[in-house]
């Protein structure tokens, strides 16, 4: 089970998406196989007591499925889609970029920070930013390349900038464009873009005015707007990242320990579906699967764990209360031991 971890880090950190379907009841409870989902010759690699004919009798339909709980002739699965962590391209390093870089560094997403002048392409400027750059906009597709999962903010400061951005990002297949402006400001790009020949499926394609209805008026505020509609976008794609600490820990040699994967959730609970937990034998810990008591609960059932399993906490009503919590739902975790 532990080599098909760093192989999922692997694959991801190389630009594939990665799916995995993992056996969450009866006698192969734990036993996993992993391929590259969008490659039909994809190599498959597998862990736990399950054999090659197990899997190869169950391998298209797992292939068709979403992402979650489902079950293939009687058996149930937990099915993921792996996707290299999220990065966020900032086209403009005006007054809004500086909360919506730190923002996003704080969600945990890879940052870039793009403008034609030098002073605000400044890696003082952009400390959370892992690359800042200095270019023309009509130059954006050879200084930042078209990578996946990538959500791109526009907040260059005049509709040439905003122009020269849009019509290049319609070009690539990414989940999210932003572009801020007035309404008269975005008018005029958006009729720019027509005349270069986009359509309007193109155009619609472009958040604009980008950001969530909040009522926003400060730079942070914005910012709070901007990133809250990414989260909207992103919480739909049904993907997952691996937790770059856990991933790390893993490809260390001797490890010993316990993965804990929320797989199902109902009702309100304090993490989602795909969160992870790391319990080592040595006592230490990576990941979280939501804190407080239901998490001190799955470290005394991980140090205990003799064989790959599912339990479900009720966290509602007089169950909630034994737990010391008041979420009003229900979790399922999966216990694999590494």
């Amino acid at each position: 089970m532990k080599a098909l971890y760093p192989y999922i880090r692997q694959m991801i950190e190389r630009g594939e998406t990665v799916k995995s379907a993992t056996v969450t009841s009866g006698e192969f409870t734990g036993s996993r196989m992993v391929w590259q989902a969008e490659k039909a010759d994809s190599e498959t690699r597998f862990s736990g007591n399950a054999g090659d004919g197990f899997w190869e009798a169950k391998r298209v339909d797992l292939n068709e499925i979403s992402p979650g709980c489902s079950e293939v002739n009687g058996t149930a699965f937990f099915v993921e889609i792996f996707t290299k962590r999220p990065r966020l391209v900032i086209l403009g390093g005006g007054h809004v970029a500086v909360p919506v870089c730190r923002l996003g560094d704080m969600l945990d997403f890879e940052v870039v920070v793009a403008d034609d002048r030098p002073e605000f392409a400044d890696p003082e400027r952009f400390k959370e930013a892992g690359l800042t750059v200095c270019c023309d906009y009509a130059e954006l597709d050879a200084n930042i390349p078209n990578t996946p999962n990538t959500y791109y903010v526009i907040v260059t400061r005049g509709h040439v900038g905003d122009e020269a951005c849009a019509a290049q990002l319609l070009k690539r297949h990414c989940p999210y464009i932003g572009m801020i402006g007035s309404r008269t400001k975005v008018e005029t790009t958006v009729k720019k873009l027509a005349d270069r020949g986009f359509t309007e499926r193109d155009i619609k394609r472009i958040h604009a005015p980008i950001g969530l209805k909040i009522g926003a008026q400060t730079p942070a505020e914005i910012a709070v707007s901007i990133m809250g509609e990414i989260i909207q976008v992103k919480s739909g794609s049904q993907t997952m990242t691996l937790d770059a600490d856990i991933g790390k820990k893993l490809e260390e040699d001797d490890i010993k320990g316990v993965m804990v994967t929320i797989i199902d959730k109902k009702g309100s609970s304090p993490r989602g579906v795909g969160s992870r937990m790391l319990v080592l034998q040595d006592g230490n810990i990576y990941g979280s699967v939501g804190g407080g008591a239901i998490e001190y609960r799955a470290v005394a059932e991980a140090k205990e764990l003799s064989a790959a399993k599912t339990e479900t906490y009720d966290l509602s009503n007089r169950e909630s209360a034994s737990l010391g919590m008041i979420c009003g739902g229900q979790v399922t975790l999966l216990y694999e031991p590494l």
